[in-house]
């Protein structure tokens, strides 16, 4: 009887040391995806920002070959706004 008792014991403890590891991995991949998820965020905002510069260049006291590259970018960016819909 003592033995089963044992063996029930250590069954037990074999079960919630499982359910701790499950657990530990379901907390370590939801960090994650909520680190991503803030990574993403702040590359969308530093994006921003960077388009929010080039749309606002003054482009009078520049080159043609400069124009033409930064009306290129703007285009690149109306157009990608416009695509993604916001």
């Amino acid at each position: 009887m003592e033995n089963l008792w044992c063996k029930r014991e250590k069954a037990d403890e074999l079960k919630e040391l499982k359910k701790k590891e499950r657990n530990d991995e379901r907390l370590a991949v939801e960090s994650r995806r909520i680190e991503m998820k803030q990574e993403q965020e702040e590359l969308e905002l530093k994006r921003r920002m960077d388009d929010e510069k080039i749309m606002n260049m003054d482009l009078s006291a520049m080159s043609e070959l400069q124009k033409k590259f930064y009306i290129g970018l703007q285009e690149e960016i109306i157009a990608r706004r416009y695509s993604s819909g916001t």
